[in-house]
């Protein structure tokens, strides 16, 4: 799309003094919107996520190793008569 909107915001052709606005915006937003996405959340994200409390991880690492296949708390699944 930045590739097609070139030649207008470059003002080639007839009345592209009036198009060439709208190219150059339409352009300026498909970058910024890429570079958000692909780079600055995702480095956001590893930050907060270097940030997390030592507790939070215990959790975390406790939560994980209940969900593993074949591991069941005690006491879970007795029978009860």
């Amino acid at each position: 799309t930045v590739l097609g909107l070139l030649p207008m915001a470059l003002g080639l052709g007839e009345g592209a003094e009036l198009r060439a606005p709208l190219a150059v915006t339409v352009i300026g937003g498909l970058t910024v919107a890429t570079v958000l996405t692909l780079v600055v959340i995702p480095v956001v994200y590893s930050v907060l996520d270097r940030k997390r409390l030592p507790a939070d991880r215990t959790v975390v690492a406790a939560q994980s190793r209940l969900k593993r296949p074949g591991s069941v708390p005690a006491g879970v699944g007795e029978a009860t008569s």
